[in-house]
């Protein structure tokens, strides 16, 4: 696994540097850990639609990864994820650490007073439906 971490650390550099070289600017810090099989546990991926201030990295990164290497094939695994939002609406700002499913739902908040979960398109493990 060791390996696997010094692995991704040049694969989100060289991701940066593509970025940059193509002129596009992902608007915030990606890092994507990719592990191989064997490194990691499996874990049943949850099924998840990303909110717009996410899901052009991630697009992004998988266009990347697919033009690098066509014969593999990458799963998310969102239970494993973590994030930082930075947020602006208190008279200090705050840095909230959330794993994915939390900046899901705090996201939404962005464009509405209100979110629902199938709103955003969470649909849980598939032990949950």
């Amino acid at each position: 696994m060791f390996k696997d971490t010094v692995l991704s650390r040049s694969l989100n550099q060289r991701f940066r540097q593509h970025m940059a070289d193509s002129g596009v600017s992902l608007k915030l810090d990606f890092y994507v850990l990719v592990l191989t099989t064997n490194a990691c546990f499996y874990q049943e991926s949850s099924e998840l639609s990303l909110p717009g201030e996410l899901e052009p990295c991630a697009e992004h990164f998988l266009t990347f990864y697919y033009g690098k290497h066509s014969n593999r094939k990458l799963t998310w695994f969102y239970n494993m994820s973590t994030g930082e939002l930075s947020v602006y609406c208190f008279k200090s700002v705050y840095i909230f650490q959330a794993s994915t499913f939390q900046m899901v739902v705090l996201l939404e908040y962005n464009t509405t007073t209100r979110c629902r979960l199938q709103s955003a398109n969470f649909k849980g493990p598939p032990e949950s439906r």
